[in-house]
């Protein structure tokens, strides 16, 4: 009784845990981008803090250096 069960588990639920797969998976790559991405930002402005480009930003658009910081 117990191996058709789990056979029928799992042909049964075969598409509800890929689609919470894939939905985990976008998750945690959404989450992946957002930390890398703020951490090469964070990165970028501590050594690029003294550089034309940041002043020029800092001169031009404060409040978006801002929220970069």
């Amino acid at each position: 009784k117990t191996k058709p069960q789990s056979k029928k588990k799992l042909s049964h639920s075969s598409t509800e845990p890929s689609e919470v797969f894939v939905q985990a998976q976008v998750k945690r790559k959404k989450k992946l981008k957002v930390k890398s991405g703020s951490e090469l930002l964070n990165g970028k402005m501590k050594t690029e803090a003294k550089t034309t480009l940041a002043s020029t930003l800092k001169e031009n658009d404060p409040e978006f250096y801002d929220f970069l910081k």
